[in-house]
């Protein structure tokens, strides 16, 4: 004995649409984003909160995204203590934050 629920449910799945739908699509290019922006930044010599700023805004708004310097800004106070935590930058004497070399 099979209930409501069950027979909908074997309906539904019977109902689906193909698995094959999607062959032969190419998926769309990668896009640019901030995070890539950072490591590029700190690629070049890193810098002080500011100047990451100013130089991931430039960059990240050069690869097709949207100049936001407060979304960048909050993109690096949220980045940034992850990325000392882990050890993959360090912040030097003057405030400036740079890779740590491995």
């Amino acid at each position: 004995m099979t209930t409501k629920r069950k027979e909908s449910a074997r309906v539904g799945k019977a109902r689906g649409k193909p698995a094959t739908k999607n062959i032969g699509k190419t998926s769309p290019p990668p896009r640019y984003t901030k995070n890539q922006a950072l490591l590029d930044v700190m690629k070049a010599g890193g810098g002080t909160r500011d100047v990451l700023v100013a130089a991931m805004d430039k960059l990240y708004a050069k690869h097709g995204g949207k100049s936001n310097p407060d979304g960048t800004r909050l993109h690096i106070e949220l980045t940034l203590p992850t990325l000392l935590a882990f050890g993959v930058i360090a912040k030097d004497e003057s405030g400036a934050y740079r890779l740590v070399k491995r």
